[in-house]
């Protein structure tokens, strides 16, 4: 019986398990292999953590293995109940809370690798968490797709995951509408799953951004969001990869200039801050937020357990 000890947090109302005893299987393998075999053969240890009947099936996962870079403190693979993850940045600042709470994260700057690449990330004195996310763009601007009520435009985006991003939502960005905002993205993501269209090198959109403008002087926010997370689970926080990707758009479009910080506000009202920081020929986002840990244990998966894997999706 595999019994691995877990911290849960949630950042801006998003939850994540760390799990603090990854399993061997995971060890034993390059790293570049864990997300595959972690999608295949291995699948059942990503099951075992995450969904229903343990946690919600908005709970995204976290492992911690040696780190692969010279100056990297570790290395995180973030998962949820449908599969991996190339990054996530509410996930990141989960990871450091949990750290920070053991002791174990001083004030100040260190480096994680994920399978996206390398970040930076800072603990600062106030509890808050600002995570230097890997390279963002937008590799398609202008794309039309196909709904029941009309087309509608959007844009194609990178963030650390893949995203299809609607310019402007048809329906208000507002808790009542979660059911209509829901229904909305996964009908998009099956458009764009009908039509083909993906990301570079064939890379699935797995991750769908309704946008709504905001007026900053009139709340401090820039915009509000609701995103759809692989599996059919909405984003409680702003999504730290999304805003990173929208960030990225915007910065094409002219509206927005480096160093200049843009509030984002998710369906449920929390905040991330995002800006564009230079480094080198580079620009990458900077999202700001923070964590509360909420409970911790140890999981027991036991072989006479109805569903010692999580209930299938």
């Amino acid at each position: 019986m595999w019994k691995p000890r877990f911290i849960d947090s949630h950042t801006q109302g998003e939850p994540t398990r760390v799990v603090l005893d990854p399993p061997q299987e995971l060890l034993a393998l390059p790293a570049a292999e864990r997300p595959t075999a972690l999608r295949g053969d291995l699948a059942h240890l990503r099951a075992a953590v995450v969904g229903e009947p343990r946690t919600s099936d908005a709970t995204v996962g976290a492992f911690l293995f040696p780190p692969e870079r010279a100056r990297s403190r570790a290395s995180i693979l973030f998962f949820n109940d449908v599969g991996p993850l190339g990054m996530c940045v509410h996930g990141t600042i989960g990871v450091v809370t949990t750290l920070a709470e053991q002791g174990d994260f001083p004030v100040g700057r260190q480096y994680f690798d994920t399978p996206a690449g390398e970040i930076a990330v800072t603990l600062h004195d106030d509890g808050s968490v600002s995570v230097r996310n890997v390279v963002s763009r937008r590799i398609a601007a202008k794309v039309p797709v196909v709904t029941g009520g009309g087309p509608l435009l959007g844009e194609i985006c990178y963030g650390g995951n893949w995203f299809f991003h609607l310019y402007q939502s048809p329906i208000p960005i507002e808790p009542s509408r979660r059911a209509e905002l829901l229904a909305l993205a996964q009908e998009i993501q099956a458009s764009l799953a009908e039509a083909g269209i993906q990301g570079e090198e064939g890379a699935e959109i797995d991750h769908v951004g309704l946008f709504q403008r905001r007026d900053p002087k009139a709340g401090g926010v820039h915009a509000r969001n609701f995103v759809l997370c692989p599996g059919g689970a909405y984003d409680r926080s702003p999504c730290g990869t999304g805003t990173s990707a929208w960030l990225a758009a915007r910065y094409a479009d002219g509206e927005i200039q480096e160093n200049t910080e843009w509030v984002i506000e998710s369906v449920i009202g929390s905040r991330f801050r995002g800006s564009l920081i230079r480094e080198g020929d580079h620009l990458h986002p900077v999202i700001r937020g923070q964590a509360t840990i909420v409970a911790e244990g140890v999981l027991h998966i036991d072989r006479d357990d109805p569903f010692p894997l999580g209930i299938p999706k």
